[in-house]
């Protein structure tokens, strides 16, 4: 490793950079994650700074190490890429409205060059092999090139193109407000290139880039914890860094059709969790660093990363192809938990899907099932506390301690809420969450018609299975003596709910019980249809019927006999 005493730290305008400078993303950096809000903040805070004439405006940092032929930028790239994004789209503009000199000097001092030796036009700033393509055809590229006509295949791509959207409607809106364009607008590249300041550092090597990256978040620079993990892993991967980034795009890349960025922090934690116990985000960073005692380490960690991020995408998406190997019944159960939007036991089930065979994981899946309804109904343990449980069932797991999902429920058992705990619970419940309401009542009437596999979810389509609230939450005085505070009381109780396939008329929903007796009669849900055998509907009726579809439940949902 070279001397960390071969940094250099200069502060420099970012425009300048990308003029003097080719830089690049390496192939291990994430794609181009801004969002529009984010172009939108540094296009507005620019706007500001030069319209007040302010001498500087502070962009943060960026890390580059390499030496002058093979720059490679470790920090910094959104704000880069962004920069290059709004010089573009002033390039544009001028094209647009034949300021073609001026146009022509601008792309070529900040977003292509010509190469002396090969004469070949080349990009100042490349971004990574995901990216680079389409940004070269969708920025790089002039507004009259086919070119332009490239469609996002990528989320990032996608971003960039909102990015220059954006940019090009700004530097629109912009020139609406001058006589002069063509000077306001390079005001604006002289100013990102002079005074849109940046502390540039640069590094020999990898490893010392990584260093200074972790150091500028110890010095309050907000950097994400999966970015400050993966430099941390490169750095400490030694020679073998290339195998330490492939796995890294390895991960990302099984990531990418289940949100991509947005689970790359959840995917991480959850497995660490399962494999050694419960790690709360804060506590993540630190926890695997003090793990990396050696590149073997760093380098097994990422394969693992790698591997593992193709079941962890399953889990998200019931319709992965490893659900193939198992059926539609556990395809079912992950569409299932996916649509009760809880993650306290995806650590478990990672470990279920790791170390369980066969009908083994179907069955551990419906267990899964029965206790996320359960912790839903009865509640008793914190969220934390709750998914300590499920971390600590996933290391036996892991660890072998566990193997079939009989031995996984009588493990479990001893915090999930029993049957008569959850039959209190049920015969009481309210439920202000329409999507687990349907879901409830639609697994609820299919225990009642003898379903083999209650639970799974008939319907989850709100405009073919609607949820009637028998009872209204302001009753007309057709409904008799019910105070307004009993009507609330009792409103959102599951036994007040009903599934219809039609809706009923808003008029009629809120007149009297009577008056909806006929279309409760004429649905085609049996628990439903029910209901319109009562000659009246009070506090008394939606109790029984509660404690009713309480007994339903304790058969829907079970916990025992896997």
């Amino acid at each position: 490793m070279a001397s960390i005493s071969q940094l250099k730290i200069e502060l420099d305008g970012i425009g300048h950079i990308l003029s003097d400078k080719r830089l690049g993303v390496p192939k291990y950096q994430r794609s181009y994650a801004w969002e529009k809000q984010n172009v939108e903040e540094l296009l507005r805070d620019l706007s500001d700074a030069i319209r007040v004439k302010a001498g500087e405006y502070f962009l943060g940092s960026i890390v580059i190490q390499g030496a002058d032929a093979n720059l490679e930028i470790v920090d910094g790239q959104q704000r880069l890429a962004t920069t290059s994004i709004i010089l573009g789209a002033i390039r544009d503009y001028l094209l647009e409205n034949s300021d073609i000199a001026r146009a022509e000097q601008l792309e070529q001092k900040f977003l292509l060059s010509r190469n002396l030796r090969s004469q070949a036009i080349e990009p100042r700033l490349t971004l990574n092999a995901d990216d680079n393509d389409f940004y070269r055809k969708a920025v790089l590229s002039r507004p009259s090139e086919d070119d332009r006509k490239v469609k996002p295949s990528k989320e990032s791509h996608e971003r960039i193109l909102a990015a220059q959207k954006f940019a090009a409607v700004f530097i629109r809106s912009l020139t609406s407000t001058t006589q002069n364009a063509s000077e306001l607008l390079i005001d604006w590249a002289e100013y990102i290139e002079l005074y849109a300041k940046v502390i540039f550092v640069r590094v020999a090597d990898d490893s010392n880039a990584f260093v200074i990256f972790e150091t500028l978040n110890d010095r309050g620079v907000e950097l994400s914890i999966a970015d400050l993990l993966k430099n941390y892993l490169f750095g400490h991967s030694g020679e073998r860094v290339e195998e330490a980034q492939s796995n890294w795009n390895k991960m990302l890349g099984a990531l990418e059709t289940v949100g991509g960025d947005d689970v790359l922090l959840s995917y991480i934690r959850q497995t660490w969790s399962a494999e050694n116990g419960i790690t709360r985000e804060k506590e993540l960073f630190g926890a695997i660093k003090a793990k990396m005692v050696s590149e073997q380490i760093a380098i097994d960690f990422g394969k693992g990363l790698a591997t593992n991020a193709k079941l962890y995408a399953a889990m998200l998406n019931p319709k992965h192809e490893i659900w193939n190997q198992y059926g539609d019944t556990a395809r079912g159960h992950i569409e299932t938990l996916a649509n009760l939007r809880l993650e306290q036991f995806r650590p478990l089930l990672f470990a279920i899907m790791r170390s369980f065979k066969g009908g083994e994981v179907e069955k551990a899946l419906r267990y899964l099932v029965s206790c996320s309804v359960r912790f839903l109904i009865h509640g008793g343990l914190g969220g934390g506390t709750l998914e300590k449980n499920y971390c600590d069932s996933a290391q036996k797991v892991l660890r072998g301690d566990i193997r079939i999902a009989a031995a996984l429920a009588g493990e479990l058992n001893k915090v999930v809420p029993t049957d008569s705990e959850f039959l209190a619970s049920f015969a009481s419940a309210r439920v202000s969450k329409a999507y687990l309401a349907r879901y409830y009542l639609q697994a609820l009437e299919r225990q009642a018609s003898g379903e083999a596999q209650p639970e799974l979810v008939p319907n989850t389509n709100a405009n073919e299975v609607n949820l009637e609230h028998v009872l209204p939450q302001n009753p007309s005085p057709a409904w008799g003596q019910i105070e307004g505070e009993v009507a609330d009381a009792f409103f959102n109780r599951l036994g007040n709910l009903a599934l219809m396939k039609q809706l009923i008329n808003s008029d009629i929903g809120n007149a009297g019980f009577d008056a909806k007796k006929g279309a409760l009669a004429d649905s085609q849900f049996a628990l439903t249809k029910k209901i319109a055998g009562n000659d009246n509907w009070m506090p008394t009726n939606i109790e029984t019927r509660q404690k009713e579809l309480a007994v339903l439940a304790i058969k829907a949902w079970p916990i025992s006999g896997f």
